[in-house]
């Protein structure tokens, strides 16, 4: 069997298999066996200008992450100050959420995320510039 998982690894990384199209290999059964996701992050990581730094973190943890998770969609919060892109300009942070199902990332955007992020902006005057990731955890 590790011939074929190596094989599946590399068939995923070269064309991600999508859910209900056919697994590259076996059955759907056969395949989940390796490739359960046990749940899904929402990342987004933030920049906002080193004069708005410290009042997006108080708005991040007294605000938006609070109101994220009261529909009980996105759960286990985490914020974090990102290192690797520092600048004297301007900060970075990640805020986190998990999610059983991509469906309730979805679901959630729709009803508050994106109203959340809309809020941001105007309160930051376009100062804060947000990206979103979404990462299925695998392991």
């Amino acid at each position: 069997m590790p011939a074929e998982l190596a094989q599946l690894v590399e068939q995923r990384i070269r064309n991600a298999w999508v859910g209900g199209s056919s697994p590259p290999f076996g059955s759907e059964r056969e395949y989940n066996t390796f490739f359960i996701p046990a749940m899904f992050i929402y990342n987004t990581t933030f920049q906002a200008s080193i004069d708005d730094a410290q009042n997006l973190v108080i708005y991040l943890h007294e605000k938006y992450i609070p109101e994220a998770q009261q529909s009980g969609l996105m759960k286990n919060a985490r914020m974090s100050r990102i290192l690797s892109h520092r600048d004297e300009q301007s900060e970075c942070f990640s805020v986190q959420f998990e999610a059983e199902e991509m469906s309730q990332i979805h679901q959630w955007y729709s009803s508050d995320g994106k109203r959340l992020n809309d809020e941001l902006l105007e309160l930051f005057n376009n100062q804060v510039v947000g990206f979103p990731t979404i990462m299925e955890v695998i392991e």
